[in-house]
């Protein structure tokens, strides 16, 4: 096994994709995150990484050729969500080898094909918010990479609330995140106001169940699936409910009570099939 001196120090363009390639990513199981992973034209979103750039970067028949000295290396930097898990998959041949670090430098994972040709695959889990995706060079400094691909599996993105509230949209109340939580507030209107996500790649008659935290401090809640209510939510508590799909796609809400001055928090919201 190679193990890689590759630093966290990484090209402005790597970091200024970020924010493009969260805005991109909808709320759906299955999204790649991987932009450009199977080079059919080129090796654009791949920019160098660590102190030694390759001295070669080429796209031949719909691959990814590197050349340069040992742990010369190309990256890309994904939106991760802390303590999820991700599946990877990439074909590599020569001397090439596949790394996983977190935005922070600690590797996750040191070589996915252990010097081998061939396609590998494997799951990790993010330790943060941005996860740095290298395509590295071993000893004799020639790689050939395709097919990279990571997936965002969940059926609900950003359950968690570690950052922000991305992915979640909200009518007639405000939603913020508070101490890893997302609160809910009425705002002032008088309205059924909720916080809401589309969850996609149902299949219709399939069984799926919701968990998730709640703590009441001025109103009462419930769970609606579409236009039905399926969980009233008195008490502060952790909730599970199951329902039926009948439809590829449905809208999980969380709404509120016919009162002005509503306000609760959510947490560790989960959509699982069962």
């Amino acid at each position: 096994m190679i193990t890689s001196p590759l630093t966290k120090s990484i090209v402005s363009p790597i970091v200024s994709r970020i924010t493009a390639i969260s805005a991109s990513t909808t709320a759906a199981a299955n999204v790649e995150l991987i932009i450009n992973g199977t080079f059919d034209t080129n090796s654009d979103s791949w920019p160098t990484y660590g102190s030694q750039p390759p001295e070669s970067i080429t796209v031949e028949s719909g691959q990814l050729n590197l050349a340069g000295v040992q742990h010369s290396a190309v990256a890309q930097i994904i939106p991760t969500e802390i303590g999820e898990s991700y599946p990877i998959a990439a074909y590599v041949e020569q001397d090439g080898y596949v790394q996983v670090k977190s935005i922070d430098g600690t590797t996750i994972i040191d070589n996915l094909n252990n010097g081998a040709d061939g396609t590998f695959s494997d799951t990790f889990v993010a330790l943060e918010t941005q996860t740095i995706i290298i395509l590295a060079l071993g000893a004799t400094g020639l790689g050939v990479f395709d097919n990279i691909s990571v997936k965002q599996t969940k059926l609900v993105i950003n359950g968690g609330f570690d950052v922000n509230t991305d992915y979640w949209d909200s009518t007639f109340v405000n939603i913020s995140v508070d101490a890893g939580r997302m609160k809910i507030d009425g705002n002032g209107v008088n309205a059924n106001g909720y916080a809401s996500q589309d969850v996609n790649n149902l299949v219709a008659g399939n069984t799926y169940n919701i968990t998730l935290d709640f703590e009441k401090v001025t109103a009462d809640f419930r769970v609606r699936i579409d236009s039905t209510d399926i969980l009233p939510m008195t008490q502060t508590d952790s909730y599970s409910v199951n329902f039926v799909a009948d439809s590829p796609t449905v809208t999980l809400k969380f709404v509120a009570s016919n009162n002005a001055n509503c306000l609760c928090y959510l947490d560790n919201i989960s959509v699982v099939k069962v």
